[in-house]
């Protein structure tokens, strides 16, 4: 489709774009995935949107005029789900401690926006996304019990502050570091 690039930003900055910092437990499921449909309204495959899907042409630069009429495939979401069980910082309203959230990644909008710009109006973007590079590996997530995560609100969720937002237990102290210089000595 297209050719994603990142952005390698450090801590601090990771730090200064969330609206909450806050150490969770992974709940169980920890993970799920859902689907959400792309097709246009009246289509004629409302209700069967299943393989196989429509291709664009690689140099289809205007949208097809007859979408009620191709399968267009959905875009995946992958949800996490989370149990705070601390607030190092929040800037929003109403403590979030003991209750579950559900957190997505970090561009899931202009992902998703992205998958309808592709399949609908044929049109490539590579975009550039920040990611961070967390101390916790992905071949390590599973082992863990409790870790920081850097998030912020998304419609009736959450959204990581950038890609990889999550980090050890053990950089506490230089997360909260980081918020009363950043976020708290400079309100």
């Amino acid at each position: 489709m297209t050719q994603t690039h990142y952005d390698n930003i450090p801590l601090e900055m990771v730090v200064i774009s969330s609206e909450l910092i806050l150490v969770v437990q992974k709940s169980d499921p920890f993970v799920s995935h859902e689907t959400v449909s792309i097709l246009p309204e009246g289509s004629i495959f409302s209700g069967k949107n299943h393989p196989p899907y429509y291709e664009p042409p690689y140099n289809d630069s205007e949208a097809d005029k007859k979408q009620t009429e191709k399968n267009y495939p959905p875009f995946n979401r992958t949800v996490y789900h989370f149990r705070v069980e601390r607030e190092l910082y929040n800037a929003t309203e109403g403590s979030l401690i003991g209750k579950n959230i559900e957190v997505v990644g970090a561009d899931d909008g202009s992902r998703l926006d992205l998958h309808k710009m592709y399949y609908l109006g044929g049109m490539r973007k590579s975009p550039i996304y920040s990611t961070y590079g967390s101390s916790l590996k992905m071949e390590d997530f599973e082992k863990v019990k409790s870790l920081i995560i850097f998030i912020r609100s998304y419609d009736s969720r959450y959204i990581f502050s950038c890609e990889d937002s999550y980090e050890k237990i053990e950089k506490e102290k230089a997360v909260k570091k980081l918020i009363k210089l950043h976020l708290i000595e400079n309100r």
